[in-house]
């Protein structure tokens, strides 16, 4: 990815990048060039840069990451394991009790 690339999305450019790739990601996704997002970095290292270049390394995904799932979609999976372990549930149940053959 190169920093006149101008992503939907900010996502870190481990290629491009020295350390974790924020500065890259962050000069690609606003259309800066690097050294500007680095000198900007640096600069605010007095004042919690360092702070928030970890919390951006831990918090921006990798480029190219496969994207999570969205918040329905873990739903609905979580929903149709719930319903699979209540039919076990219920089948083991109906087998203790007697009522019906392994």
């Amino acid at each position: 990815m190169s920093a006149t690339e101008n992503n939907t999305r900010l996502t870190r450019d481990k290629e491009a990048g020295m350390i974790a790739g924020v500065c890259a990601g962050i000069a690609a996704r606003y259309g800066l060039v690097r050294v500007v997002a680095v000198l900007l970095t640096v600069v605010s290292l007095g004042a919690g840069g360092l702070i928030i270049y970890v919390a951006a390394w831990i918090l921006i995904p990798a480029a190219g990451a496969a994207e999570s799932p969205s918040m329905g979609d873990r739903r609905r999976e979580f929903t149709g394991e719930v319903a699979t372990a209540a039919d076990r549930a219920t089948e083991a149940a109906k087998i203790a009790a007697g009522t019906q053959q392994p």
